[in-house]
């Protein structure tokens, strides 16, 4: 799945993190994160960091779908939604790698979430964070490093919705 770039970065931020997939429903994917220096070739060294991630139900409203993209706006759900508290893993510490393990089945959608029609434009959204607390290290401050998370949900085409 591909999202428009200008979209990103108005909901997030130009130069910011984002890991945007569509993930079929009731389907266990993992993701490996590998944190970097800004020009991509030097990993940063997370020992001592806590990870925390949290997703939450959103709306979104694709209104045009192209071969580079979407583009969409997103807003809040009705109702207040719960957050979802993700369980992000430190694989290689001084490498810089997490593994982020995401499993919609536990993010309470029901089977009959109309969003979760097999034929709808606008499937069920959520948006969140994977944040590492970075220690205070060397004479430098302690700071927080993100990625932003941007899942879509679809029908898994086993489990209709009418």
């Amino acid at each position: 799945m591909q999202f428009s770039q200008d979209s990103i970065e108005l909901l997030y931020g130009e130069g910011s993190v984002v890991l945007a997939d569509d993930i079929p429903y009731l389907q266990k994917k993992y993701y490996t994160l590998t944190y970097t220096t800004p020009d991509g070739l030097t990993p940063i060294d997370l020992t001592g960091a806590t990870l925390s991630a949290e997703i939450i139900r959103r709306k979104i409203n694709i209104t045009t779908e192209t071969p580079t993209g979407f583009v969409f706006t997103i807003e809040q759900a009705i109702g207040t939604p719960t957050p979802v508290t993700l369980n992000p893993v430190i694989v290689s510490a001084s490498q810089g790698v997490i593994n982020l393990p995401c499993d919609n089945g536990e993010w309470n959608i029901p089977a009959d979430d109309p969003e979760l029609g097999i034929a709808v434009q606008n499937p069920v959204c959520f948006s969140g964070y994977v944040k590492a607390a970075m220690p205070a290290s060397g004479g430098n401050p302690a700071y927080d490093l993100f990625v932003f998370l941007l899942l879509l949900v679809r029908s898994n085409g086993v489990n209709l919705v009418a």
